[in-house]
């Protein structure tokens, strides 16, 4: 029977995570991190579902796919997103779906093509944090810094390595 197990699967095939419904997360969960996980970008429309969830880090693969598109409301009480080592290229977002964003924290997303320019919007963003990412990301962190100050007279605080 072990036998039958062991090679009812190919070998490196691991089958994809899959959330849990909002439900079944304590509501009153403020950080929450994954890593490795793959799950679908699609999948974070649960996550945004959890009422007082301040911080997101999703790290070495967390999620696949091409696209984060954000919908419904978002992420409303979202304060720290870290993305890590991640394939994302496009991220469909506005500055209503993560309102009370502050810390914005970017490393190894090498196809990332750009932060969504409706982030110079995000009245309570203080810090965003680049490592190691493309030209295009750069230049629309530098863009978004520029706009606050123009547009609110305000400064958000950006590091570029």
């Amino acid at each position: 029977m072990m036998e039958l197990m062991e090679n009812s699967l190919p070998e490196n095939v691991v089958p994809d995570l899959i959330l849990l419904p909002p439900y079944a997360f304590p509501q009153n969960l403020k950080n929450l991190a994954f890593s490795g996980t793959t799950l679908q970008w699609k999948d974070l429309s649960i996550l945004s579902k959890l009422p007082k969830l301040e911080a997101l880090k999703l790290v070495h693969n967390a999620c696949k796919g091409e696209e984060l598109e954000v919908v419904d409301e978002g992420f409303p009480c979202l304060k720290l997103l870290i993305l890590s080592y991640s394939d994302i290229q496009y991220w469909r977002a506005s500055c209503d779906h993560f309102p009370c964003l502050e810390r914005l924290f970017l490393e190894r997303c090498f196809a990332f093509d750009s932060i969504p320019q409706d982030f110079a919007d995000i009245t309570t963003l203080a810090l965003i944090d680049i490592r190691r990412c493309s030209k295009s990301v750069e230049n629309s962190t530098k863009q978004i810094q520029q706009d606050i100050q123009d547009e609110y007279a305000s400064s958000v605080e950006v590091h570029i390595l």
